[in-house]
């Protein structure tokens, strides 16, 4: 299983350029065939903070549901928080931290053996334990 991360998200909206949202529009009819798709909470709330920031809100928040429709959500529960534990101090030790909510959306990822499909592949690229795809 896949499991997007926001700059997918916000591709297949469009707010990265017409040619972001091409090749992640390309790259979501390739997955299809793979069950669907996949997000965490910490992904949501990237989005929400969208939503916040929009000159208008309320076609942000509509644009958002849209794109959500149908994905399912990957909470982050103990085992989740366990994994995040040994990912922040295993990358801590070796000085190369990703953002924190990166971490956090790896470590719901890895607990639910999902992959991840990303823009950003520096972001995830040094957590051994996920699989990173782009488009």
């Amino acid at each position: 299983m896949i499991c997007y991360d926001t700059s997918f998200m916000l591709d297949l909206l469009g707010r990265g350029g017409r040619r972001s949202q091409e090749a992640a529009a390309a790259k979501l009819e390739q997955l299809e065939d793979h069950g669907g798709g996949a997000t965490t909470r910490f992904n949501i709330a990237e989005l929400q903070v969208g939503i916040e920031l929009a000159a208008n809100r309320e076609s942000e928040r509509a644009a958002i549901e849209y794109a959500l429709s149908g994905i399912r959500i990957l909470e982050f529960d103990a085992a989740s928080a366990e994994m995040y534990a040994h990912l922040y101090a295993r990358l801590r030790r070796t000085g190369t931290m990703p953002g924190i909510l990166d971490l956090l959306i790896a470590a719901v990822a890895v607990v639910n053996s999902h992959d991840i499909l990303t823009r950003n592949v520096r972001h995830f690229s040094r957590i051994s334990e996920l699989v990173v795809h782009t488009y």
